[in-house]
C-alpha cells in the first residue's frame, strides 16, 4: 500500500490507520497503528552528531528550557538540547495528526522526568486551551541517533 504525501509533506495513511515517519540520511523509522486503538503517533529521529542545534537556541527553546540547558556542562548541553528538539518535533507531528494543530517551538515547554525517563509537556498560550494537556514524549539515544516517540491512545 503506498503512503502518499499531503500538501504539508505529512504522510496520508489509508483509512483506519495512523502513523508517523522520520528519517536521516542514514536511517529511517516508522510506526503504524489502527485508529481504533490510537488517535495519532509522533516520531522523530536526529543524527546525534548534529551540532547546529545550539545556533537555533533562542528560536527553539523557551526561557525555562534555555535556563535548564545553560546549567549543563557543554558536552551534556548539546545532547540534551538535541533530545529536547527531537521531542518537540515528535510532539508537533502528533498534534498535527491528531488535532490539525501546527505549533511553534515556543508553544510547548518540556521538562525531563528522570524517574519515568521521558519529557512531560506543558502547552503554552492558546495551545493549552485547545489541545490535550497530559502529553509525554519518550526519548532515547545512542552514539549515532536521538529518537523520540509519543502517541495518543483512542481514549486519551
Amino acid at each position: 500500500i503506498p503512503i502518499l504525501r499531503g500538501d504539508k509533506r505529512q504522510p496520508l495513511w489509508p483509512a483506519g490507520f495512523t502513523g508517523s515517519i522520520s528519517h536521516t540520511n542514514q536511517c529511517a523509522v516508522a510506526a503504524v497503528a489502527r485508529t481504533s486503538e490510537f488517535k495519532a503517533i509522533g516520531l522523530d529521529l536526529e543524527r546525534a552528531s548534529r551540532t547546529n542545534i545550539l545556533r537555533l537556541f533562542e528560536r527553539i527553546f523557551t526561557t525555562s528550557e534555555r535556563y535548564f540547558l545553560e546549567q549543563l556542562e557543554e558536552d551534556q548541553r548539546l545532547l540534551t538540547a538535541l533530545r529536547c528538539f527531537s521531542a518537540k518535533e515528535a510532539l508537533y507531528k502528533l498534534l498535527s495528526a491528531s488535532h490539525g494543530a501546527f505549533l511553534g517551538f515556543q508553544d510547548a515547554e518540556l521538562s525531563w522526568d528522570p524517574e519515568q525517563r521521558l519529557y512531560q509537556v506543558n502547552l503554552l498560550g492558546n495551545a493549552r486551551n485547545r489541545l490535550p494537556t497530559s502529553l509525554k514524549v519518550h526519548s532515547s539515544y545512542n552514539s549515532d541517533f536521538v529518537f523520540s516517540a509519543t502517541w495518543l491512545g483512542q481514549f486519551d
